[in-house]
């Protein structure tokens, strides 16, 4: 396209992008991609077209009726997941990029009792009571498979004393979202794990949409929060705890910490700028005003009979190459 003038552009070009490209026209809610040429990455047999649509329906439903071949986004119960392999569906890699934590907030917690309620979580335990293999207990903030992640020996330093709280009775509310089979079964955790004669854990059932909002607006004692990562590297998580940045949720806010992540992202060796980022995670987890639980989602990774395999990709479609999805021939 010529972006010096573009008052030259009698006509806009058709848009591609590696081996795939727009086909005819399309509309604000589907388009197809075709394969116009061939790539290094593709596999030994890589989907000619793939079309894409938008639509409010239910996807459980669309997949049984064929209209869709992937539910690779979507929960799907067991039943459903029972059906639909017997129908020659199969689970690819799935995610372990998004993370779930609680956010403690010190406006109501004090230091004391938020480090108490830190020793007191076990996230291998919490990971065992959901009894969903998709999950991976979480100890630090970068995923796992990154480098950077931290182990349950990296945090030992952390978790070595034993917990004990001599502070004030205290008594303070829990956010979570009830529509969540996952949320609950951590929530019942939590109130378990945390409640004695000194705390009393007030479990407070919301929606999704009002949980986040007073998580974003920082007025949740305690919530349980997500997040994904935005680039495969953990820096990309690291800066949402800058001090001043407008999405930092996670009362943090230490010129150590912003100092830390500057020297980091001024590290060329890749080893070298891992060992700092595994030390931010240990001084943001100091501040003992987010807990780490686990990693993983409940997205399922089923794709049709259609489909051979499908790559890992991790942080969702916009990071896996199309070519590199192999279709069945037979």
């Amino acid at each position: 396209m010529p972006f010096i003038n573009l008052e030259q552009l009698s006509a806009t070009p058709t848009a591609f992008s590696g081996p795939y490209k727009l086909e005819g026209s399309s509309t604000d809610d589907k388009f197809d991609l075709v394969k116009w040429r061939s790539d290094s990455l593709e596999s030994k047999s890589p989907p000619q077209k793939i079309h894409f649509f938008g639509t409010t329906e239910d996807p459980i439903a669309l997949a049984k009726a064929g209209k869709t071949d992937t539910l690779d986004r979507d929960h799907v119960g067991a039943n459903d997941q029972n059906e639909l392999e017997s129908r020659g569906w199969g689970i690819s890699p799935t995610e372990l990029t998004g993370e779930t934590f609680i956010i403690l907030n010190p406006k109501f917690l004090s230091e004391e009792l938020r480090r108490y309620l830190y020793l007191k979580i076990d996230p291998a335990q919490i990971v065992v009571k959901i009894k969903e293999g998709q999950f991976k207990a979480s100890y630090g903030l970068i995923p796992t498979g990154f480098p950077g992640e931290l182990s349950l020996s990296d945090v030992e330093p952390l978790r070595k004393e034993v917990p004990q709280y001599k502070g004030k009775k205290v008594s303070f509310k829990f956010d979570f979202d009830p529509g969540s089979e996952m949320e609950k079964q951590i929530a019942e955790y939590i109130k378990a794990a945390w409640s004695n004669d000194h705390i009393e854990v007030q479990l407070n059932p919301m929606s999704k949409g009002d949980k986040l909002q007073r998580m974003f607006e920082k007025k949740s004692e305690a919530v349980l929060g997500r997040k994904g990562i935005d680039y495969p590297d953990g820096f990309s998580v690291l800066t949402y705890f800058k001090g001043k940045y407008e999405s930092n949720y996670y009362f943090v806010d230490k010129p150590e910490i912003d100092a830390s992540i500057a020297e980091a992202v001024k590290e060329f060796d890749s080893s070298k700028r891992a060992t700092l980022y595994k030390k931010i995670q240990l001084q943001i987890l100091r501040e003992h005003t987010l807990l780490p639980i686990l990693f993983g989602s409940q997205a399922s990774g089923m794709w049709s009979g259609k489909v051979q395999r499908a790559p890992s990709h991790p942080m969702g479609y916009h990071t896996m190459p199309f070519e590199t999805i192999e279709m069945r021939t037979e």
